[in-house]
């Protein structure tokens, strides 16, 4: 799923704060919400002490995503705009 993706990550976020249509299209973004990290998976990223460089590319990922407050929800709302306006 993450190589579908063909911006950087930090980019990504961007446009999923700002819900900019033209950096993400309505597929990718249908592929985040399924992707989105679990509450288990959020709470054993949260508890994990160690180097984050560590981590695979999909656990730093989830890292990234934590980041947007309610990133789930504000992606279902993305998908709503893109699909509807």
């Amino acid at each position: 799923m993450l190589t579908k993706i063909k911006i950087q990550l930090p980019d990504m976020l961007n446009a999923v704060l700002a819900l900019d249509s033209s950096a993400l299209d309505i597929d990718q973004v249908e592929n985040l919400i399924k992707f989105c990290p679990t509450k288990e998976e959020m709470e054993t990223l949260r508890n994990y002490n160690e180097d984050k460089e560590m981590l695979g590319k999909c656990e730093q990922f989830f890292l990234e995503l934590m980041k947007v407050p309610r990133v789930e929800s504000k992606l279902r709302v993305f998908s709503f705009t893109i699909t509807f306006f």
